[in-house]
């Protein structure tokens, strides 16, 4: 492997990580956001 390739490989490493850290955290938001509607409209009919 010569270093451009290295780089190159790195630099697609580093995006997917950044990518699935960022679908993680959007995806315990919206768990979160759907835990609070369902408490919210819970409350809401007493």
């Amino acid at each position: 492997m010569n270093s451009s390739a290295i780089d190159r490989f790195a630099c697609r490493r580093t995006e997917w990580a950044s990518r699935s850290m960022t679908s993680n955290n959007l995806d315990r938001l919206s768990a979160i956001e759907h835990t609070l509607n369902i408490k919210i409209s819970y409350y809401r009919d007493f």
